[in-house]
C-alpha cells in the first residue's frame, strides 16, 4: 500500500489504508466487479461488432452513421482500457495499481466518457437539423460529420487534460475501489472544476438532447396534422406509426442518458458539498458502475434496431441456417408492411407535384413536404431520413 500513500493522503484516513475494507464491503466490491467484467465483455464484444459491420459494409458509412461509428470506438476504448482495471480493483476490494495507474484510469474514464456525451449529443442535433430543418440538412456532409466526430473527441479531451494543468485533481472516489476526479477536496480549483463540467458536460448536453428530440417529435407530429389523408386509413396508422417510434427513440435516448449520468453526478455532489464519509460504500459504487455501463446500452439502442444493421449482422452469423432464417423473418415483415409504404410514397409524390404545378410552396409548406419525403424514405428503409432536395 506504500505507492498509494501519496494518493490516499488526502481522501481516506490511516485507519482506512491499514485495515483495508471490511468483508461486507469486500463482498460487495467483488459483486460489482463481477457486474463490471460483463460489462466489459459485452461492451468490447459488440462494439468491436459495430465497427466490423462499418468495415465490410461500405453503404452504411453515411454521415449519420460516422457519428455512431466514433461512439462505438469511444466505447470500445472505454471498455478495454478503463474497464479492466476497474474491474480488477473492485473484485480486489480497494484500488491496488499505484498512484500513476490511478491518475491514468480517470483520465482514461473521463476523457472517453465525456466524448461519448458529446457524440451523443452530436448525434441529436445531427437528427435535429435532418428531419426538423431538412432545407438545412445538406451541411450534414461525411466531411463535416467526420470533424463533427474530432471535435466531440477534442472537447473530451480538454475536460480531461485541465486536472494535469492544476484544475481540478484525480484520485480514488468515495469508494476507495475506482480512480476519478478528486471530488472530496474543497479546495477553490476542484469546486469551481466540478461546477463548470456540471454545467458544461452533464446539464448543457442534457438539454440540448431533449430540446433537439421534442423538436424531431413536433416537427413530425405537425406534419401528420398537415397532410390530407383519411385518419382511417393505412396510411393513417402508418404516421401514427412513425410518430410514436419517434417519440420512444426520445424518450430512451433521454432516459439512458439520465439512468446512466445523473446518480454518478448526485453522488459526485455529494462528495464535493457534503459529508464524502456519509456515503453508503454501495451507494458509492453503484453509481460509478451504472455509468460505466453506457458502452453496454450505446450499440443497443443506435445499432440494434436498425434494419440494415441488423441485415449486416446476420451477413456475419458463423451458422447459415440460422441466418437464412432470420432474413426470411426480416423479409416478411418487410412484405407486411410495402403495400402501406408504396401508398405512403404515391400520396408524398402527388403532394409534391401538385405544388411544382401550380403556385411556388411557402417556407413552411416546402418544409413539411420535405420532411415528409424524409420520414417515407425512413419508415422504408429504417437508416434515418435521406437528404432529399424539393
Amino acid at each position: 500500500m506504500d505507492d498509494n500513500s501519496s494518493l490516499l493522503g488526502n481522501t481516506t484516513s490511516a485507519g482506512n489504508i491499514e485495515h483495508g475494507p471490511s468483508p461486507q464491503q469486500l463482498w460487495t466490491s467483488r459483486f460489482i466487479g463481477a457486474v463490471l467484467f460483463f460489462i466489459g465483455f459485452f461492451g468490447v464484444c459488440e462494439n468491436i461488432l459495430v465497427l466490423r459491420i462499418f468495415y465490410k459494409t461500405k453503404q452504411l458509412r453515411s454521415p449519420t452513421n460516422i457519428f455512431i461509428m466514433g461512439l462505438a470506438i469511444s466505447d470500445l476504448c472505454m471498455a478495454s482500457l478503463g474497464n479492466p482495471l476497474a474491474t480488477t480493483s473492485a473484485l480486489y476490494g480497494e484500488w491496488f495499481a499505484g498512484e500513476f495507474m490511478c491518475y491514468w484510469e480517470g483520465f482514461v474514464v473521463y476523457f472517453f466518457g465525456l466524448a461519448e456525451l458529446y457524440l451523443l449529443t452530436a448525434i441529436s442535433v445531427d437528427r435535429y437539423i435532418v428531419i426538423a430543418k431538412p432545407l438545412k440538412s445538406s451541411i450534414i456532409t461525411k466531411r463535416f460529420a467526420v470533424l463533427s466526430v474530432l471535435a466531440c473527441f477534442a472537447f473530451g479531451a480538454l475536460w480531461a487534460i485541465f486536472p494535469f494543468f492544476g484544475w481540478g485533481s484525480y484520485g480514488l472516489e468515495a469508494s476507495k475501489v475506482f480512480c476519478g476526479l478528486l471530488w472530496e477536496d474543497t479546495g477553490a480549483s476542484i469546486t469551481s472544476y466540478v461546477i463548470t463540467i456540471f454545467l458544461f458536460c452533464f446539464i448543457f448536453p442534457m438539454a440540448l438532447m431533449i430540446y433537439c428530440y421534442l423538436q424531431i417529435y413536433l416537427t413530425i407530429r405537425h406534419m401528420n396534422k398537415t397532410m390530407a389523408f383519411d385518419k382511417k386509413s393505412r396510411i393513417a396508422k402508418k404516421n401514427m406509426k412513425v410518430e410514436r417510434k419517434m417519440l420512444k427513440s426520445c424518450f430512451i435516448m433521454c432516459g439512458v442518458y439520465w439512468l446512466c449520468w445523473t446518480p454518478y453526478s448526485v453522488v459526485s455532489f455529494m462528495q464535493t458539498f457534503g459529508d464524502p464519509h456519509a456515503i453508503p460504500h454501495i451507494m458509492a459504487l453503484l453509481p460509478a458502475a451504472a455509468a460505466k455501463s453506457e458502452v453496454v446500452w450505446n450499440p443497443l439502442i443506435y445499432v440494434a434496431t436498425n434494419k440494415q444493421f441488423r441485415q449486416a449482422f446476420y451477413a456475419t452469423l458463423p451458422c447459415k441456417g440460422l441466418q437464412e432464417k432470420l432474413v426470411k423473418r426480416e423479409e416478411e415483415q418487410e412484405q407486411s408492411s410495402k403495400e402501406s409504404d408504396l401508398d405512403e410514397k404515391t400520396v408524398v409524390t402527388t403532394q409534391v407535384n401538385q405544388v411544382t404545378s401550380g403556385a411556388a410552396p411557402s417556407a413552411s409548406q416546402t418544409q413539411i413536404q420535405t420532411v415528409s419525403i424524409n420520414v417515407a424514405a425512413a419508415d422504408m428503409n429504417e437508416t434515418g431520413p435521406t437528404n432529399v432536395d424539393c
